[in-house]
């Protein structure tokens, strides 16, 4: 870790974890269910992929690849494509190469949002956590 980047609590590590896994949980589980709840299907798959992929990779980065992107950038990758195999061997779902190359900008949105607001991101956190008395 380099002399600019703000030190990240416990707390807040467990809330950028927790924030990971919830949201990994909750993009597999619309990916995977065969009827979608009706407000996500208002919008664009293409729009509902880049967004997914965006906040999921800075998420990952956020809580499990502090000074790298490359790891993460894999790791969403490789879920990305996972879940295009899986819907393609669902009968209610479908597997398209476009998801998966909407899915390709949104790791690159989220790369960028890391580099460009990870460590504000940071301070906020720690703002907030202080402000409800969870940390120093």
């Amino acid at each position: 870790m380099n002399d600019s980047q703000p030190v990240v609590s416990i707390t807040a590590r467990r809330v950028w974890l927790l924030g990971f896994w919830f949201t990994l949980a909750l993009v597999t589980w619309l990916a995977l269910t065969p009827s979608p709840p009706r407000p996500v299907t208002y919008f664009s798959d293409i729009v509902l992929h880049a967004a997914a992929f965006t906040v999921l990779m800075f998420l990952c980065c956020q809580a499990h690849f502090r000074t790298t992107l490359l790891p993460p950038a894999l790791a969403m990758l490789a879920y990305g494509l996972g879940i295009e195999v899986v819907q393609g061997l669902m009968g209610a779902r479908f597997a398209e190469v476009k998801d998966f190359l909407v899915d390709l900008v949104g790791i690159g949105a989220g790369a960028v949002m890391r580099k460009v607001l990870g460590d504000l991101a940071d301070r906020v956190m720690h703002t907030l956590l202080s402000l409800l008395r969870l940390e120093n």
